[in-house]
């Protein structure tokens, strides 16, 4: 394998980087563009066609799906995050194999199809290499979020690529959630050629550098690579607040206050949880300040989606179980009657009487699914009509048939923000990985919520997060916090619960500013300090 490696941190140019080699090839038929997630792909190809060069789809794309073009997986349903969870819940509580639900159901997960798509291109390579085509030079970008099966994948397709380079920053390794491995990026980089790169910020400024770098510094198992400013010297403005909507007030005041003096400033709200807004978004209505919010509810488009699919018939058992909610007893129920099936039913009718010897299962599915049964369009335009349906009816009013509708649904899903860069966003860290702002708030900086340290994350993993959301910003960075959190907003079931003390005569949970700020040698104040020109920091 012919790897070369570029570790670089936040805003040094990895991307203009990329379309420097790929700017040398007449023609970008031959070349192979990876990325981690949809948003990354597609800020790739903008940046990349701004280099005067047009990438097709195919040749820019996440891993997941060039994954499915390798592994050819058919029919077969590819479960999203969301219905992951739903059947790993009940394979995990009715003590069966995972694998076995998804065979009964027929479906899989991203992580069978990438295995998959690992064991097809070890034994047919010179099948895959015709597939994909010719690929003088392979690029991938963000290797530090891959998890070891997709790291495994990429390495695979190298074999395949005349040339490889893989980009990445340890420091930025932030979906412990996803089992990323930032490991593989520093086991490339302590084996492989590296890629000479100047190592300048062109993005952040000096104090948010020296700050972030006090931080991230901490961790033991890293890169330590160039990070120099060439910027303006810029700030980090830190506050405790006494509550919650004390810190609410000190933003919207910040944010007139930065709007009155530069009106096309962007601004990024970032939060680690979404109990950490309060009442955030209510309060930036009522103040007239309009905002883009990175975030989607999603359950009536699932809802949707899995009713149509249900009269189409397709993969049934799969739509009515991810349709329904369904307590221990009933999922029992429910899958005792999918493994005993013969033949699998072809109408409503007959799916529904699979369920007759169970009368509380029988009822329940009834309740979701009877009025499907003279299903025609003028069902769909009833059931869009329902006003559970409302902003899904908006998505697919250009659609006729269910199937239309469904490929809408899905379009829409996966459909990512586009971020305002002349005013206010929300989102959390994680959405916030390969966007940048003038101005960023990150909100929460509470000890138990940032860092959060429970099984899945650790404190290093913590710091990388805290590190994406310092180097997002151009101009200056304010950081808050309450040491009043109110009873009713469910924090103690996301948090470390032992780093807060409930108070019983204010009903408030009350916790520090985070260890982070200390780590840092941030100065923390009661209040943001004022800015008086912050359009020249």
């Amino acid at each position: 394998m012919n790897i070369k490696i570029l570790v670089a941190g936040p805003g040094t140019g990895k991307t203009t980087k990329f379309i420097e080699l790929i700017s040398q090839f007449k023609t970008p038929d031959n070349l192979l563009v990876i990325s981690f997630t949809n948003t990354t792909v597609n800020q790739l190809r903008k940046d990349i066609k701004k280099g005067g060069i047009i990438i097709p789809e195919e040749k820019c794309t996440t891993l997941h799906r060039l994954a499915l073009r390798i592994a050819s997986p058919g029919k077969q349903y590819i479960l999203t995050d969301k219905e992951l969870g739903i059947v790993m819940n009940d394979a995990k509580r009715l003590d069966q194999e995972y694998e076995k639900i998804c065979e009964k159901l027929n479906c899989k997960d991203f992580s069978q199809v990438i295995r998959q798509a690992i064991n097809y291109a070890k034994t047919n390579p010179a099948l895959v290499k015709e597939r994909l085509g010719q690929i003088d030079l392979l690029l991938v970008d963000e290797f530090q979020d891959f998890n070891v099966l997709e790291q495994e994948l990429i390495l695979e397709l190298a074999k395949i690529a005349s040339e490889t380079w893989v980009a990445g920053d340890d420091d930025q390794a932030i979906y412990d959630f996803k089992h990323a491995n930032p490991q593989g990026i520093i086991d490339l980089h302590n084996t492989h050629p590296k890629i000479e790169h100047e190592g300048k910020c062109f993005r952040c400024p000096k104090s948010v550098i020296e700050k972030s770098l006090n931080l991230i510094r901490k961790n033991s198992n890293r890169v330590d690579k160039k990070w120099l400013p060439v910027g303006n010297e810029g700030f980090i403005n830190a506050a405790q607040f006494k509550t919650k909507d004390k810190e609410v007030e000190g933003i919207i005041s910040k944010i007139h206050e930065i709007k009155e003096s530069s009106k096309d400033a962007s601004i990024m709200i970032l939060y680690p949880m979404s109990d950490a807004l309060h009442t955030l978004p209510t309060k930036l209505l009522e103040e007239g300040i309009n905002f883009t919010e990175f975030a989607k509810e999603l359950r009536p488009f699932y809802e949707l989606k899995h009713l149509l699919s249900l009269f189409l018939m397709n993969d049934p058992f799969l739509h009515l179980r991810l349709l329904l909610e369904l307590d221990k007893s009933k999922a029992k129920q429910f899958y005792d009657v999918v493994e005993k099936i013969e033949n699998m039913p072809t109408t409503l009718a007959d799916l529904t009487l699979t369920f007759d010897s169970h009368k509380k299962l029988l009822e329940l599915i009834k309740s979701k699914i009877d009025f499907l049964s003279e299903f025609d369009s003028q069902t769909i335009k009833n059931i869009l009509d329902l006003p559970t349906y409302s902003l899904a009816k908006e998505v697919v009013k250009n659609a006729e048939t269910a199937e239309q509708i469904i490929e809408q649904l899905n379009n829409y899903i996966e459909e990512q923000f586009e971020l305002d860069d002349k005013g206010v966003n929300l989102m959390t860290i994680h959405k916030s990985k390969g966007l940048e702002a003038d101005y960023v708030f990150i909100i929460g900086a509470t000890e138990g919520v940032l860092p959060n340290v429970r099984p899945s994350l650790t404190i290093e993993g913590q710091r990388r997060l805290m590190f994406v959301a310092l180097t997002r910003c151009k101009s200056g960075v304010f950081i808050s916090t309450a040491f009043q959190w109110p009873k009713g907003e469910g924090l103690v079931h996301r948090v470390q619960k032992n780093k807060f003390k409930f108070n019983y005569r204010t009903q408030c949970w009350e916790g520090s500013t985070s260890s982070f700020l200390t780590e840092m040698d941030c100065e923390v104040k009661e209040s943001f300090d004022q800015i008086i020109n912050p359009q020249n920091n």
